[in-house]
């Protein structure tokens, strides 16, 4: 996980293929979701602390942040108008162990992209990266089929990204 603290002029213009704010309390996501980002040459600046993701947003500029929502007093929150105080084009994902109806409809009122239930599954993170950060050339997009054991699986098992879509737009459960 890198975790350097450059200047947003400090972007390589070769590899360079964005930058991604990761908040999250449990390492073991964090740590899963920085390396993923990564395998596709985009920045992540990862955090488990509120203090640094403020620290981190009031010094940098991001394409998108992955936050965790915290309990359902949603503490993530705190991080999520930060970010939009100083980034009000900036986009972003809320990510719940439990997904709370009230911590959605505030996320989304907020201008969230998506509401997550974590662990993200291998196919929603192939989808974020694939397009919700349009700027990774369409090259690079070599996934084409995710591996999942999903009741929208096809026969031999593999889940497309078109699939993982319609994952997203289920309804939410109480």
């Amino acid at each position: 996980m890198k975790h350097q603290d450059q200047q947003p002029d400090a972007r390589s213009k070769s590899g360079f293929h964005g930058r991604v704010l990761i908040f999250d309390s449990d390492i073991g996501d964090l740590v899963r979701l920085s390396e993923a980002f990564e395998q596709h040459e985009v920045e992540v600046r990862a955090c488990t602390s509120m203090e640094m993701a403020l620290r981190f947003i009031e010094k940098e500029a991001f394409d998108l942040a992955l936050v965790d929502q915290g309990s359902p007093i949603f503490e993530g929150r705190r991080v999520l108008r930060h970010l939009i105080r100083y980034n009000p084009a900036a986009r972003f994902i809320v990510m719940a162990y439990r997904r709370d109806m009230q911590c959605y409809w505030q996320a989304r009122a907020l201008g969230a992209l998506d509401y997550l239930e974590k662990p993200i599954s291998t196919a929603e993170l192939h989808w974020i990266i694939h397009h919700d950060l349009p700027f990774l050339p369409k090259e690079r997009l070599s996934i084409a089929r995710v591996q999942s054991q999903d009741e929208n699986s096809g026969p031999d098992g593999s889940k497309t990204l078109e699939s993982a879509a319609s994952w997203r737009d289920r309804p939410l459960k109480k």
